[in-house]
């Protein structure tokens, strides 16, 4: 399974940190199912997928063609895939 991609900037973003404080708390394993990608300095593939997906706001969660927004869902979305195995 290929790795879900968060879209985030915790050093400017108050919606980015509460998400990822929320999933250092609640969800301990996220790391081994997301890909954290720092929303200002992306590389050129994960630039091209953001594009793709239409991404306008962060955060914001990749799952192949699938754009999850607004912190809250993400972190139902994660814990979900997360808490399946």
């Amino acid at each position: 399974m290929e790795k879900l991609k968060l879209f985030s900037a915790t050093h400017r973003c108050q919606p980015c940190r509460v998400l990822v404080q929320a999933l250092k708390e609640r969800v301990p394993n996220w790391e081994e199912k997301v890909e954290y990608v720092d929303a200002d300095s992306t590389s050129p593939e994960n630039k091209e997928i953001a594009t793709k997906v239409g991404i306008r706001t962060i955060p914001a969660l990749v799952d192949g063609d699938a754009l999850i927004t607004g912190w809250m869902e993400i972190l139902r979305y994660i814990k979900d895939i997360c808490t399946k195995e």
